[in-house]
């Protein structure tokens, strides 16, 4: 089983929340603190559905059940490492490869905790996918509406 969390994640620019207002026609700051939840929000849905980094984050992956050491995938464009440990929250030696990680030896539980980091050029593409999605928020619309914004991704 794998499960992904969250632990610390950025806040938006304040560059990206004027870009929302401009795009969601907010005339004035009296909803600023609605819009700037709202952004969170849709850059923490949009950068999971896309498995990019649009917020720089603090996540911790817990795979457990494994029957192999076969190596891990890191999700969000990781970073650094900062502890990988096994269940009883011993540290466990490993190899880093681009987006993966394989322990030097089995066991049934890892525990990773790593950052990561916005590409650039990665983040500009999806950011206009950001904004569809939380105006959609703001304006109410349904499950069915936020997926279609999702899938283009």
């Amino acid at each position: 089983m794998i499960r992904l969390t969250i632990d610390r994640c950025a806040e938006p620019q304040v560059s990206q929340l004027a870009m929302l207002k401009q795009y969601a026609s907010v005339p004035d700051s009296s909803r600023d603190a609605l819009l700037k939840l709202l952004l969170t929000r849709a850059m923490k849905t949009v950068q999971e559905a896309a498995d990019k980094s649009l917020l720089p984050s603090t996540l911790t992956l817990t795979v457990t059940e494994r029957e192999d050491n076969a190596a891990i995938r890191l999700y969000q464009t990781p970073d650094t490492i900062e502890s990988v440990k096994d269940g009883k929250g011993e540290a466990i030696d490993y190899v880093r490869k681009g987006n993966s990680l394989l322990p030097r030896s089995f066991t049934e539980t890892v525990v990773v905790t790593y950052t990561t980091r916005p590409d650039p050029a990665q983040a500009d593409s999806l950011f206009a996918v950001v904004l569809q999605y939380a105006t959609a928020l703001y304006d109410g619309a349904s499950s069915e509406e936020l997926a279609q914004i999702l899938s283009q991704c």
